[in-house]
């Protein structure tokens, strides 16, 4: 032990020791009677002492409970505080603020009330109202919540509140960038100033005249926006919420209605119109093959075509006729007859080119209706671009052209003969037959061959009329000839061509190509349609059809299903597009070398002659109503499944290409009896191969029956 140690020691006993001498002396003077009082006094002013010790202890225990509470609270009101302040550094601009009105330009007004306090709002005084300064521009009021909130979710899609207010600025800033350079004198502007406001007043019409607008164009370059799929779905966003009103193609529609009704349109009756002007055409097409069998029975395929094209040159005066006349409706009628004309077109010409042709030649001959149709929509593309006939100014002209192509088939038609196959088979006139076939390949080579075949299905058919459409669907001897008429015309409508060429543009974009050359590409895809078609001819007496239409669907069902995941992938790998892009030109090239140039002529090839008409008329009657309804459930369904719509055409390519390798025979080089044969051994075959796997499993379970009773 340390000296320190010791030293504690002795200083805690001589305390201990000094203790009890002072308790020995207080218990001394507790003896002494005098004093006893003294110390009674001492005991209760300690005992108050302790008292009022014990009180300001709880009173301090409360004050510290309370001082707690008030940092807490503190702690509370820096967090509201810090909030507040961030809020108001942060508060976007879109956010109507107190007792502001929001008035969007579309016509819809947003009332934002603000709260009321207590006091009375202190007087303020009212000056002279200002007057509206001179050529101000107009913006467009931001989207708010409540607005955002009520907006459809298929038309939102993955669309968030802040990219639609981008969107708003953007259009905004569009628009201030372009008024202002309108609102400047043209002498103080500089070139390129003075350019952009010569474009301004030419893009002005009677619709837009005292109007803020804008088109794709100045979006393009004052904000320097991609105008895609999205965006066009944000402008379908902004009119719902009455932001915006858009105005396309309606000065004819809505001068008529203003001079004959005193009525402006709204756009929404503005766009009934023109889709109704535009799905009419189908209906025409329909109305015109119902009838196209009939009447090539009874006037001949000739004549029937002769007084079809009447019918597409009445349709072009009427357009030619409309814009001056200012009627709509003059269009409405023109788009009938030109569907009429097509509609009979579209089957007596089949019909009269695959009569017309030696059976070594049936197979090319009938695959060049894909070919001249395809190079009709080549031509409509090439003429409906702004350099031809793509103006304000032409578009009458180009929707009118369609009469120059009848004006030319009637003065050319008659200098060809009547179908030999309807002079013998339906005509029974021999003479006239033969006449034909001279014409038709030269007074050289002897028809005998040919007019032979057809008096042999003569010979067949002999006693039989011209079935009707009834007599098609109750015949079972042509069941399978129908079906794969059914199939092939069903899926030609659904293999999704349409939404090939409606995402090559979104595709082209995204590869780099810039928005006002994607005409051009366009054109590219239209011209890779036509030269493979005319490859087509070239190839298919040597392939074969049901090759063609097997290897078509097959290749069209691979690409979609690669053209899906290449336009999933294409957000996240940046050369992807051009994966798009070269699946979509392989799709083209094998939908035009197979479906697109063997359908058409096959009801020809595959039925009899009484079966002829009646084939063609549902071949034609699905083609025309598969048109009309594309053209309507379309839009619908890329809206809801946007690129995931291709797996839909998938499956229907994916069946027609098993359907034809099951039940669809060879036809090359046949005649139409061979080719009914063939139907028949095929379907016959596969169902004796059925009845005698059926006969052996009854054998095996009698043996096995036999051999447990033994």
């Amino acid at each position: 032990m340390n000296h320190c140690e010791l030293e504690e020691v002795t200083q805690h006993i001589n305390d201990k020791i000094s203790m009890i001498k002072r308790l020995l002396e207080l218990r001394a003077v507790a003896k002494d009677p005098d004093k006893r009082g003294t110390l009674l006094k001492i005991e209760q002013e300690v005992s108050a002492i302790n008292n009022l010790l014990d009180r300001f202890e709880k009173y301090v225990g409360e004050q510290r409970g309370l001082l707690k509470h008030l940092k807490d609270l503190e702690g509370f009101f820096q967090e509201d505080e810090q909030d507040a302040l961030h809020l108001k550094n942060n508060i976007p601009p879109h956010m109507p603020r107190r007792g502001q009105q929001a008035a969007p330009q579309g016509g819809g007004q947003v009332a934002v009330q603000s709260r009321q306090t207590d006091a009375p709002p202190a007087p303020q005084e009212q000056g002279p109202p200002r007057k509206p300064q001179r050529n101000q521009i107009k913006e467009m009021e931001f989207i708010t919540v409540p607005e955002f909130d009520s907006i459809p979710p298929y038309m939102k899609g993955r669309v968030t509140y802040d990219q639609l207010n981008a969107a708003v600025q953007s259009i905004n800033t569009a628009v201030t960038s372009k008024y202002k350079i309108l609102h400047q004198p043209v002498k103080t502007l500089n070139n390129v100033s003075r350019t952009l406001h010569q474009r301004f007043k030419d893009q002005e019409t009677k619709d837009t005249k005292g109007q803020f607008f804008i088109v794709e164009q100045d979006i393009k370059e004052f904000a320097q926006l991609k105008v895609d799929k999205r965006f066009v779905g944000m402008l379908s966003m902004l009119r719902h919420c009455q932001r915006l009103k858009e105005v396309r193609g309606g000065e004819l529609v809505n001068s008529t209605c203003q001079q004959r009704y005193g009525h402006s349109l709204e756009p929404w009756e503005l766009s009934l119109i023109w889709s109704f002007i535009v799905s009419i055409y189908c209906v025409g097409g329909l109305a015109g093959t119902l009838y196209a069998g009939r009447l090539a029975g009874m006037y001949g395929r000739k004549t029937t075509l002769l007084l079809n094209n009447v019918v597409a040159i009445c349709g072009a005066v009427l357009m030619l006729l409309s814009k001056t006349a200012l009627s709509f409706e003059m269009i409405m009628v023109a788009r009938v007859l030109y569907g009429i004309n097509a509609g009979v077109s579209l089957t007596v010409h089949t019909m009269y080119i695959l009569e017309c042709a030696p059976k070594r030649l049936r197979g090319m001959v009938g695959v060049s209706v894909a070919s001249f149709v395809s190079m009709g929509k080549f031509f409509g593309q090439l003429l409906g671009i702004s350099e031809v006939l793509g103006t304000e100014e032409h578009w009458i002209w180009l929707l009118a052209f369609s009469g120059v192509t009848g004006l030319l088939q009637l003065l050319t038609l008659p200098f060809l003969p009547e179908s030999p196959r309807y002079l013998l088979l339906e005509k029974a006139d021999k003479h006239g037959c033969e006449t034909a076939l001279r014409r038709l390949w030269g007074a050289k080579k002897d028809p005998g061959p040919e007019m032979e075949e057809m008096l042999a299905e003569h010979a067949s058919l002999k006693g039989v009329k011209i079935h009707r459409l009834m007599d098609l669907f109750r015949d079972h001897n042509v069941r399978w000839q129908l079906l794969t008429v059914l199939v092939t015309f069903v899926t030609l409508q659904l293999c999704g061509i349409n939404a090939v060429y409606l995402y090559s543009f979104d595709v082209f974009q995204a590869a780099g190509i810039a928005k006002e050359n994607l005409r051009y590409a366009a054109l590219g895809t239209g011209l890779c349609e036509v030269s493979t078609s005319i490859g087509c001819v070239l190839i298919i007496e040597s392939t074969g059809k049901r090759v063609l239409l097997l290897r078509g669907y097959l290749c069209m069902a691979a690409s979609l299903a690669l053209l899906t995941l290449t336009l999933y992938l294409q957000n996240f790998v940046s050369w992807m597009p051009y994966c798009s892009m070269v699946l979509i030109f392989t799709y083209i090239i094998f939908f035009s070398s197979g479906p697109a140039g063997v359908t058409a002529p096959l009801p020809g090839e595959i039925f009899t002659q009484s079966y002829k008409p009646p084939a063609f008329m549902v071949a034609c009657i699905l083609n025309w109503t598969g048109l009309f309804l594309v053209g309507m459930l379309f839009p619908l369904i890329v809206k809801h499944l946007d690129y995931f719509c291709f797996l839909i055409f998938f499956v229907f390519c994916f069946f027609s290409g098993v359907f034809v390798w099951f039940h669809v025979p060879e036809t090359k080089n046949k005649t139409v009896l061979e080719i009914t044969e063939a139907f028949k051994k095929m379907h016959l075959k596969r169902r004796h191969s059925q009845q005698s796997k059926l006969s052996s499993v009854q054998i095996n379970n009698i043996q096995t029956t036999i051999s447990t009773k033994l």
